[in-house]
């Protein structure tokens, strides 16, 4: 099990060129060309997962089905991954699923050892770009849409989501030194979740 360490900046869309700039300027590295994700998230019937987010609670998880196909779910390369918050740190677990697998999944849900029977609630997309700051990855994602499973509907969320990964053990003075950004709490997740309920997320 390898925990990591994830912090969330606060950068706003009209920044998002000078941060372009700011990673050139660190010589950062071009992990992968920008691409569409597409997860789709369960949870119980009365959203605990969500609620718990919402609480920051430990320990905490979130379960979904990723993949990074550009059409979306229902073709190869999927895979069900959970990701878990403890007091340790964070970690995640990635099973890839056969094609009948992520049908059944959308059919009939899950169950979960913590949460019981969890069913699919809403698929979160964007686009995303990977950076390599000396040993720190870097991830911008823009242009987030939510979408309740069985509806054709999306409400876009206008944010921009910046998000630090790095080993645990990295200093934390120096992921603040090196990456002078304000730091901001931001679940893709819980702001669907929330989005949806409004109807709109140009709130957020």
């Amino acid at each position: 099990m390898s925990f990591r360490v994830e912090e969330k900046l606060l950068v706003n869309s009209s920044q998002v060129a000078g941060l372009h700039k700011w990673l050139s300027n660190e010589n950062a590295i071009l992990l992968h060309p920008k691409r569409r994700i597409y997860s789709t998230y369960f949870d119980t019937l009365s959203f605990d997962i969500f609620a718990a987010s919402e609480e920051g609670s430990v320990p905490r998880k979130k379960v979904r089905i990723r993949t990074y196909n550009a059409s979306g779910h229902f073709e190869n390369g999927n895979s069900l991954e959970v990701k878990i918050s403890s007091v340790e740190g964070r970690h995640k677990t990635i099973r890839k699923l056969a094609d009948d697998e992520v049908r059944q999944l959308f059919s009939n849900g899950l169950v979960d050892p913590d949460y019981g029977f969890c069913k699919p609630v809403v698929t979160v997309s964007y686009q995303r770009e990977y950076f390599q700051v000396n040993d720190v990855r870097l991830t911008i994602d823009t242009d987030i849409e939510y979408c309740s499973v069985g509806s054709s509907f999306p409400v876009r969320d206008g944010s921009v989501a910046v998000e630090l990964k790095a080993n645990f053990g990295v200093s934390m003075d120096m992921l603040t030194q090196k990456f002078p950004f304000r730091r901001t709490r931001f679940s893709k997740y819980a702001r669907s979740i929330t989005a949806i309920k409004m109807g709109s997320a140009e709130w957020l």
